[in-house]
């Protein structure tokens, strides 16, 4: 009797002290379904800047004045050595220039065209500028050309601004992508009705 009970606390120990059975390890779960990839699209609509079809020659200056919605006078400064000197210039040396806005038309409305060069004179008063020649000229005594304040081209800011109207002044009078570029400005200021663009009120 003794050792019946004996054996039967061994096995009731033996049973305490085994080990639990492992739960079967769980399935992974299935990869979450992946977004197609998102359409190429440049991060430039005009292109690719640095594929520019033709260069451009560059000088700086400084802006002394405003004559119209399109028409600047500006100091512009001595060429490097062996540098040809601005259209109008002495060898060698800067001079005060006419500057046209390459492309661009004043607007015929008075009042508008008021407005359009009050806000050229904001824009470019006081400032250095860089002016990058158009290969069309065509006006004795006045330059055309883009003109850039660090990047931003004052050109294409007259057209989104609706201060001015876009208009080729003559084959590769600027690049595909330059022109592009001014006729986006061009488009949005119709498209939000500024400046010449404005709808008349009723």
């Amino acid at each position: 009797m003794q050792r019946t009970l004996a054996v039967m606390l061994l096995a009731i120990f033996a049973a305490a002290a085994a080990p639990a059975p492992k739960a079967a390890p769980a399935k992974p779960a299935p990869p979450a379904p992946t977004a197609p990839p998102a359409p190429f699209r440049p991060s430039d609509p005009c292109g690719d800047k640095a594929k520019a079809s033709q260069p451009f020659k560059r000088y700086d200056g400084a802006i002394i004045r405003v004559i119209d919605p399109v028409t600047l006078v500006v100091a512009v400064r001595k060429p490097p050595a062996g540098t040809e000197s601005f259209p109008g210039c002495p060898a060698g040396k800067g001079c005060r220039a006419k500057v046209r806005l390459v492309n661009l038309d004043a607007p015929v409305d008075r009042g508008v065209a008021a407005k359009a060069q009050d806000a050229l004179y904001k824009a470019v008063h006081g400032q250095q500028v860089i002016l990058a020649l158009s290969p069309v000229q065509g006006t004795p005594g006045i330059t055309n050309a883009l003109v850039y304040i660090g990047t931003r081209s004052i050109n294409q800011q007259q057209l989104t601004g609706g201060f001015a109207t876009y208009r080729v002044f003559g084959p590769a009078a600027v690049d595909d992508y330059v022109q592009c570029k001014l006729q986006r400005g061009e488009v949005q200021a119709q498209v939000a009705s500024r400046g010449v663009w404005a709808k008349p009120k009723p």
